[in-house]
């Protein structure tokens, strides 16, 4: 008796496999991954939390820190960046662009942090913030240097 060690496929695809199996992986693979979705995987960020302080991981592949921005205010903090790619006319023809320019901005609520504190450090791609908790609720806008 021949056995057959594929698995069974049912007659009905979920809608990402119908795509995958009529228009082909790699033709999904270049819409989800192309410049038709510029900041799709952009500020993937970890966020965690400690007795006394909140650490943020942000990651921003690309950017210098002079074009990043980060502010807290109202228990909100805002992180925005601006990416600027000269584009040149040349005598080649690009075959495909996968590198961006445009504004991107997120925002995260994280009441009781103590403004004054706030430390911001980008390095490598990535912004840390190191944001102290603190007893007291203020209400004024704070900009926060990025080292």
């Amino acid at each position: 008796m021949r056995r057959d060690l594929n698995p069974v496929r049912s007659p009905h695809l979920a809608p990402s496999e119908f795509f995958r199996h009529f228009l082909g992986a790699n033709l999904m693979d270049d819409v989800f991954n192309s410049s038709l979705m510029p900041f799709w995987n952009s500020m993937r960020t970890d966020i965690k939390e400690t007795e006394h302080a909140y650490l943020l991981e942000v990651d921003m592949p690309g950017f210098s820190k002079e074009h990043i921005q980060v502010e807290y205010h109202d228990g909100v903090l805002t992180i925005s960046a601006q990416m600027d790619e000269a584009r040149k006319e040349t005598d080649y023809q690009m075959i495909r662009q996968e590198r961006h320019e445009g504004r991107m901005s997120r925002s995260y609520r994280l009441d009781g942090i103590d403004e004054d504190q706030i430390q911001a450090v980008y390095r490598d791609g990535v912004l840390r913030l190191l944001m102290p908790k603190s007893s007291e609720n203020s209400n004024y806008r704070k900009r926060i240097d990025v080292q």
